[in-house]
């Protein structure tokens, strides 16, 4: 299980201790990861992350912008080598084991980077994914794991395979995903139509550990508490998800666990099944994830740690 906390950069440890603290005592089950998102222009969250890590957690940050400037050709020229050396330097300085997507959710079309906006390519922004990768390896910030994540296919969308940086560069692949409801024009959507059709392209050119990097459903339009029972239900099926991520916050609808006490019933059910109970580091349930299914055996799951879970903001196109 996995949780994201509105504004965590901008507290203190202390507070993040007592946000976790309330976040659990809801849940009923601790996360075995906490994400929080981070500005390329930010420096490295360490007082977030070694909150996060007291508590035997993992971190997970989404590294991004919503600055224009920052398109595929200009990250790939090396334009912001500045800010992404400080960072890197810094996540090597905090020294401890960290998940970071980067170039997120590129297969739409609102972010600077992404194919199809301005004179981005699929090619110009693999070229920007692999640049950042090449410049935290050079840094020696090993202890950063790479995640991609693009949103869940939906019409209008970039192929995935199109703008896969390759496995060399990838440790954990993501897909973020919301119900919508009859908040927008999709419509209510199970949690399988949200997420079937990405997970089926993604396995079929990569055996990379897959998460639901950002998952949501809002109360309007249909049963948000059938929804999440539904979604528990079919994780449990479903071997090729090997983490959850709920983005628990309330953003464009009401995407929390408890926006009703009938969706906290579900979440808290669907939480304690033993499925969920942690036992080691999701960084060491992806690195078992990816070498079982390098040798061909029965894919692992990312959370005993088998399944982990946090949370972001959904697209709004």
């Amino acid at each position: 299980m996995g949780a994201y906390v509105p504004d965590p950069r901008y507290i203190s440890a202390l507070d993040w201790q007592q946000r976790l603290n309330g976040y659990d005592a809801t849940s009923g089950r601790r996360p075995s990861v906490v994400m929080t998102y981070s500005d390329f222009a930010d420096a490295f969250p360490s007082s977030y992350a070694e909150a996060v890590t007291a508590r035997r957690q993992t971190p997970f940050v989404t590294y991004e912008t919503n600055a224009p400037q920052y398109t595929a050709a200009a990250i790939a020229a090396g334009t912001f080598d500045g800010e992404l050396r400080r960072w890197a330097q810094g996540a090597k300085a905090w020294g401890k084991p960290v998940i970071v997507r980067f170039l997120c959710e590129a297969n739409g079309d609102w972010n600077a980077w992404s194919p199809g906006v301005g004179a981005n390519t699929a090619a110009r922004y693999i070229a920007a994914y692999r640049h950042i990768h090449d410049v935290f390896t050079a840094a020696g910030a090993t202890n950063v794991k790479f995640a991609w994540t693009p949103i869940n296919r939906y019409p209008g969308s970039t192929a995935l395979k199109a703008i896969y940086p390759g496995d060399r560069y990838v440790d954990l692949v993501g897909i973020d995903g919301f119900n919508w409801g009859t908040t927008h024009p999709s419509g209510w959507e199970t949690f399988t139509q949200v997420f079937n059709a990405s997970l089926t392209d993604v396995r079929a050119f990569t055996a990379k550990p897959i998460w639901i990097t950002e998952a949501g459903s809002t109360e309007l339009g249909g049963s948000k508490e059938a929804w999440i029972t539904a979604m528990f239900k079919a994780i449990a099926k479903d071997a090729r998800i090997s983490g959850l991520v709920w983005f628990n916050a309330n953003k464009e609808t009401d995407w929390r666990i408890d926006s009703s006490p009938a969706a906290l019933r579900a979440w808290r059910a669907g939480a304690a099944a033993p499925l969920y109970e942690v036992a080691g580091s999701a960084i060491a349930a992806i690195a078992a994830t990816a070498r079982r299914r390098d040798g061909g055996s029965a894919p692992a799951r990312a959370g005993r740690a088998r399944r982990t879970a946090a949370p972001r903001r959904p697209r709004t196109s």
